[in-house]
């Protein structure tokens, strides 16, 4: 992942033990290594670019500070704020500014304000109420959610009667999320996606692949969120997407 000023470009290792590597894009060299043991993926800083956080098999986040050449200087370590044992996080995340948002693998919203060295927590909330809670809806797939910042809205791939090990399963239906009232706004057909993305644009599309049929599904995702269309057989096998 690259650092939010195009500085530097941080590179996961596991050889087994976990490390990042830093490399000076300016320089067009390596620059140090961080040892950070038990913990995994990198979560640039969007707001200070000697800066990344990592997510830890004890239910933590660590953030790591740099010098300005690249090296070390200080990492911190949040409290616990999900249970690994219980209900762990998916590792794919997304943000509005350096708020970062972490979905439970039972539907629990986690956010963290990691624009300081030590990451600052928010209370969680639950995608799942209700009737849904009975019919077991949990979320989801490799990319399961998209943010679309401006709107502050966020999209979930969901499938019904989740148990363990259903995490990875098509979504029976991709639901619509107003952030700032962190309720649930719209529902959405799911064509068995397994992967989100949604544009940044004034006029958002909201993009979803078929896992069980490699088809691309296009959604305008703006206030009044509904289907488009579709495109099929857009890979042999594609569990992440990226738009540029």
């Amino acid at each position: 992942r690259p650092s939010s000023d195009g500085r530097w470009l941080f590179v996961q290792n596991a050889t087994p033990a976990s490390s990042v590597t830093v490399v000076d894009l300016k320089a067009r060299k390596f620059a140090f290594e961080v040892a950070t043991p038990g913990c995994w993926i990198i979560i640039p800083s969007q707001t200070v670019g000697n800066r990344f956080s990592t997510l830890c098999g004890d239910g933590t986040l660590q953030t790591i500070t740099l010098n300005d050449n690249g090296s070390f200087k200080s990492r911190s370590r949040s409290e616990r704020f999900f249970q690994p044992d219980e209900d762990p996080v998916f590792v794919q995340s997304d943000h509005v500014g350096d708020r970062h948002f972490f979905i439970s693998f039972k539907g629990q919203v986690h956010a963290a304000d990691l624009s300081a060295e030590q990451p600052r927590l928010e209370t969680p909330w639950s995608l799942v109420t209700g009737a849904d809670a009975r019919k077991a809806w949990r979320p989801s797939g490799y990319q399961l959610m998209a943010i679309h910042r401006k709107t502050h809205r966020m999209f979930v791939a969901m499938h019904m009667g989740g148990k363990e090990g259903s995490h990875k399963d098509p979504a029976k239906e991709i639901w619509v999320f107003d952030l700032t009232q962190a309720k649930r706004v719209a529902r959405l057909p799911g064509h068995n996606a397994i992967a989100l993305t949604v544009s940044q644009t004034d006029t958002p599309k909201l993009f979803a692949i078929d896992g069980v049929k490699m088809g691309l599904a296009v959604f305008d995702a703006s206030a009044r969120p509904r289907f488009l269309h579709r495109m099929e057989q857009i890979a042999e096998s594609a569990t992440m997407m990226e738009l540029n």
